[in-house]
């Protein structure tokens, strides 16, 4: 019999409800089979370790939400005033050394541009930075000395050491470039000694010599008049 039908047959009989429900408990007990003493053990041991288990597990979640708290609301640790110092001397020398560097380049370009044009300076500066080269007063003034000591302005210096991918320009380095000259002049004419010859024999139609005149003497081999090879010795020039 189900236990509804008996708590209703009961409360049919003339019982309370609360009699009715007594009843069905004691009945359920006296149902109930009675465990033994190794199986009321273990019942007892599976249920302490599933507490200790939901306990653990409470406990972890505890755990990690402090310690996220605590990094959250962390402050950093303070910096020694020796640390800070040496900070601001490394930046501060930093600083100086670009500050040292714009000024030299801008005294550099200031000089240059005093015979040369802007755009010029600019790539000229751009020129050497590129070839490891220093830009600074002093580097402007070598720079005119040595323009100076190849006969250039500082515009065609500037010009030159750029095409040639100079620094500078030298004396030495220009040495092998060439120069204007004027036009040769013509050989003077060859000597015609034939010809000179005629003209002191008095024959006709004798070509006009115009070259330099010299003085010369002649002879004959044959004293007996006939002609015969003429030898010309020329002598020096009298004054």
């Amino acid at each position: 019999m189900a236990v509804t039908s008996a708590i209703r047959d009961l409360i049919a009989r003339g019982f309370t409800v609360e009699q009715a429900l007594e009843a069905a408990e004691a009945f359920e007990d006296a149902m109930t089979p009675k465990l033994t003493a190794r199986q009321a053990r273990n019942a007892r041991y599976y249920q302490n370790k599933k507490a200790t288990k939901a306990s653990e597990k409470r406990l972890k979640a505890s755990e990690s939400s402090n310690s996220d708290d605590s990094v959250l609301n962390q402050t950093p640790p303070h910096a020694r005033v020796e640390d800070n110092l040496q900070t601001k001397k490394i930046t501060g020398q930093k600083e100086n050394k670009k500050a040292a560097s714009l000024s030299d380049v801008a005294a550099f370009k200031a000089d240059l541009e005093l015979d040369a044009t802007p755009e010029q300076v600019e790539a000229f500066a751009k020129h050497r930075k590129a070839k490891k080269g220093q830009n600074s007063a002093y580097s402007a003034m070598l720079f005119r000395r040595d323009a100076q000591a190849c006969g250039l302005t500082v515009s065609q210096a500037i010009d030159t050491a750029i095409s040639r991918g100079w620094l500078t320009v030298k004396p030495e380095y220009l040495a092998g470039r060439p120069r204007s000259t004027a036009p040769p002049t013509a050989p003077a004419p060859k000597q015609d000694f034939n010809s000179i010859l005629d003209a002191m024999q008095g024959k006709p139609n004798a070509p006009h010599h115009t070259g330099p005149t010299i003085e010369a003497s002649f002879e004959r081999r044959d004293r007996s008049g006939t002609a015969d090879v003429v030898q010309l010795h020329a002598i020096s020039a009298r004054g």
